[in-house]
């Protein structure tokens, strides 16, 4: 009976997702970097599926971002349909994981590509690039914003109706026809990619970077 869905967020800060728990990322200390270790295969491979999952939902997915969106958090709203960010000094969007000493996975860095452009996308990449909402805007991040939390979520639920307007087999078939190839190569690639990525995190260098900023954050 749900005609769409509306993506966002009620934590009482002004945050649409933070990402990914970072300190799920660390692992013991004395691992063998060659062999990866398998609760972060499992971890990564999961993240990887929720991803295909909300790129090929059926039926419309409108973000309401109403507060910052770092890494996992704009995955989240690069899977949505339409894209609807409150305004907000604080309010910054991007994947910003090479700031925090990992590389994003290809089929996220690609995400953000294909929204914004490649060669502005893999400055953003490069740099871990976070952008306020106008910014985002003017780029194509985001496709509308709205000066308060209120507003953007009435907007978002707006959007949503009109994409439900739409005959169900038309639009979710266009849909489809789009992303499906793209997440078909997602599925494809998914084991390899989970322990490609479990390979990476777990250098010696990541690990030392991942645990200061876990620490760091420990003491706010």
């Amino acid at each position: 009976a749900v005609r769409a869905v509306v993506l966002t967020s009620n934590v009482g800060r002004p945050v649409f997702s933070a990402g990914l728990n970072l300190a799920e990322l660390i692992v013991e200390e004395g691992g063998d970097p060659a062999k990866p270790d398998k609760r972060l295969v499992s971890f990564m491979a999961h993240i990887g599926a929720v991803t295909r999952a909300w790129l090929s939902f059926p039926k419309p997915m409108v973000a309401s971002i109403n507060g910052a969106s770092p890494a996992g958090g704009c995955m989240l709203a690069l899977t949505a349909d339409y894209r609807v960010m409150q305004s907000g000094e604080k309010h910054k969007i991007g994947l910003n994981e090479t700031q925090v000493g990992v590389s994003a996975p290809w089929w996220l860095s690609t995400m953000l590509q294909d929204t914004v452009g490649v060669r502005r996308g893999e400055r953003m990449l490069q740099l871990g690039e976070l952008v306020g909402p106008e910014e985002a805007l003017e780029m194509g991040l985001v496709d509308e914003v709205m000066p308060t939390e209120a507003e953007t979520l009435a907007r978002a639920v707006e959007m949503a109706a009109k994409f439900a307007a739409v005959p169900d087999h038309s639009r979710r078939d266009t849909k489809q026809a789009l992303r499906g190839p793209f997440v078909a190569k997602m599925e494809d690639r998914a084991a390899q990619d989970a322990s490609a990525f479990a390979t990476h995190v777990m250098d010696l260098n990541v690990q030392k970077q991942l645990r200061r900023i876990v620490e760091g954050l420990a003491k706010r």
